[in-house]
C-alpha cells in the first residue's frame, strides 16, 4: 500500500506547538548569541509503527534506536543540527560540542522528560582510522539532532520537531517554517513492508581459513611474549546483490532478536549501518553510570537440558572465563577513574539470546562531580570485548592483523542527552552499502585459544544474523 500524505490540518491552521511565543524567544536567543539556535516543540503524533513512519519517509539521514527492554523506540528523520569529529580526540570533542548546543542553543516548550532534545549518533571503533569509501558519510564521530523524532511509548507516540533559527529572521517566517516541517512530518496512511530483499545463505568471507589461523597464531604468540593479555579479532562476510533495504532489515531485527539494542543509521547514498547488540556500553543519568562486562560465547542448545549444559560449560570454561576476566578488569579501572563509589558483581552470570549465550557481569556507579558523557566515553571505548588488553597495544596489533577498518563496527552507538546518555557497542551489525552487506564478527584471543574454535564463533555470530533475516 503506498502512503498517502496530507497536511495536517491544525498545522496548517497554525495552532501547532509551535507558538508565537516560543519563536520570538529563539529568535532573542540567536540574536544574543549572534549564531543559530534550535527551537523544539512537541506536535500531534501519527499513530504508525515507527519503523514503517521512516519507511514512508525515505529523507536522510534517519535513524531508530530501542532500548533492550523495548520500553521506548525512537525514529528520527532529518537532520536539524549535525555535529562531526575527526581524530583519536573526537569522541571527547563531539560530546563538549554537544553539551554546548544542549546548554546554550536549544529553544523548545515544555516536554516530557522521556522526550528531552538529544542527539542520536556513534562512533568509529578507532577514531582516525574510520574507514574507506564504504563508510563514507559516517566519520569518526557523528553526532545528529534530528529535524523529526517519533518516540513510541506504551503503545502510544509523540512527535518531537525542530527547526534551525537564524539571527535576525522575522517571526513570521519562523513560524512558516515551521509550519512546514509540522504538515511534512505527519504521514496519516501507512503501509506493510512490501520486500525486505532477498537474504541467501551463502556467505562469502573476507579472509580464508589459512589466513584467520597465521592471525590468530600471531595473535598467541604476542600473549605469550607478554605484549599482549587477549585481543578482538574480526571477519567480514559479505551477501552479495542482496538489494536488502534498511527499514524492513530492521523490523525483522526488531521482531526476530530479542534482549538487544536494536540500532540503525541510515546516511543516504545507499549506505545504512544496523544492527541488534547485546552489549551495553554504559548508561548515564545525573550522576549514576551503568555498565557491562560481556565476553565468552556458546550457542544455544536444542532443549533445555543441552542449553543448561552448555551455559554451565560456558561458565566453567577456564579461557572463557579468562576472556571475561579481561573486560571486568579493564572496567574497574576505568569506572575507578571515575566513580566516587562503585557496585560491582565480578560473578559472571549467562545472559541468553536467541541463538547466542554470553557470560555478562554488571557495575554501578556515582559519578564525582563535573564528569561529562564525554570522559566516559573516551575512557570505556574500546572495552577489551571488543579491542582487547592493553589497549593501545591491542589496537596497534588489530590495525596490523586485520588490515582493514572496522569503521563503525564495534564503536559505540546511542544518544545523547543534557543529563542523561545511553551507548551500546555496535556488534551483531552489517554495513549496508551499493546492494551489498557486511556483516561483522569477532572473537576474543587468549591463552587456551585455537584457530578453529575462533573460526567457529565467528561463523555462528555472522549465521545467527543471517538467521534473523530469513
Amino acid at each position: 500500500m503506498l502512503p498517502s500524505r496530507m497536511e495536517d490540518r491544525r498545522a496548517a491552521d497554525g495552532q501547532s506547538g509551535l507558538t508565537e511565543s516560543l519563536a520570538r524567544l529563539a529568535l532573542e536567543r540567536a540574536d544574543s548569541l549572534q549564531e543559530s539556535v534550535v527551537l523544539v516543540w512537541e506536535s500531534e503524533a501519527p499513530q504508525i509503527d515507527p519503523l514503517h513512519w521512516l519507511e514512508l519517509e525515505p529523507g536522510a539521514p534517519s535513524f531508530y534506536w530501542k532500548g533492550r527492554t523495548g520500553q521506548i523506540e525512537y525514529a528520527g528523520a532529518g537532520a536539524a543540527f549535525v555535529l562531526r569529529g575527526t581524530g583519536p580526540s573526537s569522541l571527547a570533542d563531539t560530546c563538549a560540542q554537544a553539551d554546548r548546543v544542549l546548554d546554550q542553543r536549544i529553544v523548545c516548550a515544555p516536554l516530557a522528560h522521556d522526550i528531552e532534545p538529544r542527539f542520536f549518533g556513534g562512533f568509529a571503533f578507532d577514531p582516525g582510522n574510520s574507514g574507506g569509501s564504504s563508510w563514507s558519510g559516517f566519520g569518526d564521530a557523528l553526532l545528529i539532532l534530528p529535524e523529526a523524532l517519533l518516540i513510541r511509548s506504551s503503545g502510544q507516540n509523540r512527535l518531537v520537531l525542530a527547526l534551525v533559527v537564524s539571527p535576525r529572521e522575522r517571526v513570521e517566517d519562523v513560524l512558516t517554517a515551521g509550519r512546514k516541517v509540522d504538515a511534512h512530518y505527519h504521514a496519516l496512511v501507512a503501509g506493510d513492508f512490501t520486500s525486505l530483499g532477498s537474504v541467501t545463505s551463502l556467505i562469502e568471507s573476507d579472509v580464508s581459513l589459512e589466513r584467520w589461523s597465521d592471525s590468530v597464531r600471531s595473535a598467541l604468540a604476542r600473549i605469550q611474549a607478554g605484549s599482549l593479555n587477549k585481543i578482538v579479532l574480526s571477519r567480514r562476510f559479505w551477501l552479495r546483490n542482496t538489494q536488502l533495504r534498511t527499514w524492513p532489515v530492521m523490523y525483522r531485527l526488531r521482531e526476530r532478536v530479542s534482549s538487544c539494542f536494536h540500532f540503525a543509521f541510515d546516511l543516504g547514498g545507499g549506505r545504512s549501518f544496523l544492527g541488534a547488540t547485546p552489549e551495553r556500553l554504559f548508561h548515564r543519568r545525573n550522576n549514576k553510570v551503568e555498565t557491562e562486562c560481556i565476553a565468552g560465547t556458546a550457542v544455544r542448545g536444542t532443549d533445555a537440558d543441552s542449553d543448561g549444559s552448555l551455559a554451565e560449560h560456558l561458565l566453567s570454561n577456564p579461557k572463557e572465563r579468562l576472556e571475561h576476566y579481561y573486560v571486568v578488569e579493564d572496567m574497574l579501572r576505568c569506572l575507578g577513574d571515575l566513580c566516587d563509589r562503585l557496585d560491582v558483581s565480578t560473578s559472571p552470570h549467562v545472559l541468553k539470546l536467541a541463538t547466542l549465550q554470553h557470560l555478562i557481569a554488571k557495575a554501578r556507579g556515582d559519578l564525582r562531580p563535573g564528569t561529562s558523557t564525554g570522559d566516559i566515553l573516551s575512557l570505556l571505548h574500546p572495552t577489551p570485548a571488543v579491542g582487547g588488553s592493553p589497549r593501545d597495544a591491542a589496537l596497534a596489533s588489530i590495525r596490523e592483523l586485520e588490515g582493514e577498518s572496522r569503521g563503525w563496527y564495534a564503536g559505540p552507538v546511542g544518544w545523547y542527552a543534557r543529563d542523561e546518555a545511553e551507548f551500546a557497542v555496535a556488534i551483531r551489525s552489517a554495513l549496508l552499502a551499493d546492494s551489498h552487506a557486511c556483516i561483522f564478527a569477532g572473537s576474543g584471543i587468549v591463552q587456551g585459544s585455537t584457530p578453529d574454535e575462533e573460526w567457529q564463533e565467528t561463523e555462528d555470530k555472522a549465521l545467527a544474523f543471517v538467521d534473523a533475516l530469513r
